[in-house]
């Protein structure tokens, strides 16, 4: 999941720089973003698979306003940086979720 939502917010970013005539990103939204980002997924696929990849995107993307809730699309380095402590969340949160389910609560 921590992959596939930093590789959309790369490809988000790159596409708003492209759009942009400095080369940056403008101070937009990214849960508007992305949430055209995974329509235009959505709409493009006809593969039954990547449809049922993309069923799970459209899922990602409902959930990305309750992890992305104030961010802005103002740097990469930012929105990285910001995953990688995502990532770290979730993988501390899978660890201790494990050792609830075998008793082992910390």
């Amino acid at each position: 999941m921590i992959n596939e939502l930093r590789d959309g917010i790369l490809e988000v970013c790159e596409m708003q720089k492209a759009k942009n005539n400095m080369g940056q990103l403008e101070d937009t939204n990214l849960v508007v973003l992305f949430s055209s980002f995974f329509q235009k997924r959505r709409i493009s696929n006809n593969d039954k698979e990547l449809a049922r990849q993309e069923s799970y995107s459209i899922d990602l993307s409902v959930r990305i306003p309750l992890i992305f809730k104030t961010l802005k699309a103002t740097d990469l380095v930012r929105i990285n940086n910001t995953l990688y402590e995502i990532k770290n969340i979730y993988e501390d949160y899978k660890e201790r979720r494990i050792d609830i389910v075998l008793g082992r609560i910390k």
